[in-house]
């Protein structure tokens, strides 16, 4: 019993410390860094979908505007942020792809930019074709 006992508390204590160490990775020393809530998403033409934008700040740009854009959209996939400027650090952003959208992987950056940076990521959305229905 002693034993599970110690084993639990140093199993404990690894996760706090590996969950402190992830988060301080997360925010940058300089400027900011942008995140998604999935790097990887499914659609079928016609669909909508949503994900969080995070935007890790350091001390500096706690207060700083961000601005942000998803580049090269492919035709037919439309975005729309909850907000396009902010001073937030999560910005839900809607996905949708209309009924002619193509099947296929498509890779979009995703773009934030302050007065003087500017900084990426990319994310990917497979979109799959439309399944017949039988009535």
């Amino acid at each position: 019993m002693r034993n599970l006992i110690k084993t639990v508390t140093v199993m404990m204590l690894f996760l706090t410390v590996s969950s402190y160490v992830l988060a301080q990775e997360a925010i940058p020393k300089r400027e900011f860094k942008l995140g998604v809530s999935e790097s990887s998403i499914e659609l079928i033409p016609g669909q909508t979908t949503s994900l969080d934008v995070n935007i890790y700040r350091s001390k500096s740009y706690t207060d700083k505007e961000i601005s942000l854009v998803v580049n090269s959209l492919p035709k037919g996939l439309y975005v729309e942020f909850e907000e396009q400027k902010t001073k937030s650090n999560q910005v839900a952003l809607t996905i949708k792809s209309d009924e002619t959208m193509v099947a296929g992987k498509y890779t979009l950056l995703l773009q934030g930019k302050s007065t003087r940076v500017s900084k990426g990521i990319s994310f990917s959305i497979t979109v799959k074709e439309k399944g017949i229905t039988k009535n």
